[in-house]
């Protein structure tokens, strides 16, 4: 099976789990271009701060961990988030044997400061020809900051940007904002759905502009 979804969640207060959205969303787009082989598809932790011992199942399909906890994460500290996610990891490893080095690496990386959610759509990413302007798709998330962006660039050089999305809370993209391919049409970069839907058009610039 492939290994396609993480989602850490803090009890039932929605404030932190929103905290926990940066690093679900970061880890949910990084395992939808790495292919990680797992006796299951999808990691659901839980922080508890009513047991003391960690206990790791595998329900259909899904590997269930009940972590403890003495105090629950700030919804701002996406270290402390990516600390208990590293604790989840060795719950698992020393119950089923399963060890992931690429999940470790990431949150450890945001362990020590990383931003937890920063990712570019490759798929989006186009090229005019006429100009050589490239045309990608950005997401950043942290607490209460979730920013779906398009840039262009040329020769490596950001020309311009622009906010397609900024919300003060998570960004559902399946049901919000559901992209899944990019074209260049009449000097714009489109952003589009499954069925071909425009979602977001872009005017591609032709020089240096000021990003918005």
């Amino acid at each position: 099976m492939r290994l396609r979804d993480f989602e850490l969640c803090v009890s039932t207060d929605r404030e932190r789990n929103w905290g926990a959205y940066p690093l679900n969303e970061g880890t949910r787009l990084f395992l939808a271009t790495t292919v990680i082989d797992a006796p299951f598809v999808k990691i659901a932790p839980s922080i508890c701060t009513d047991i003391d011992m960690p206990h790791v199942s595998v329900v259909d399909a899904v590997c269930l961990v009940d972590l403890p906890a003495k105090s629950l994460p700030a919804p701002e500290d996406a270290q402390s988030y990516a600390q208990r996610s590293l604790e989840v990891l060795t719950a698992i490893e020393l119950k089923l044997g399963w060890s992931c080095p690429s999940l470790v690496e990431r949150y450890d990386r945001i362990r020590q400061g990383a931003p937890p959610c920063v990712h570019e759509f490759w798929r989006l990413r186009k090229t005019e020809r006429k100009t050589g302007v490239v045309c990608s798709t950005h997401f950043e998330a942290i607490y209460r900051s979730s920013v779906l962006s398009v840039r262009f660039s040329r020769d490596g050089v950001t020309m311009h940007s622009k906010d397609v999305l900024r919300r003060g809370e998570p960004i559902i993209f399946y049901y919000e904002f559901p992209l899944k391919d990019a074209v260049i049409r009449d000097g714009n970069y489109m952003i589009r759905d499954g069925k071909k839907k425009v979602l977001s058009t872009a005017k591609i610039p032709g020089e240096r502009l000021v990003d918005s």
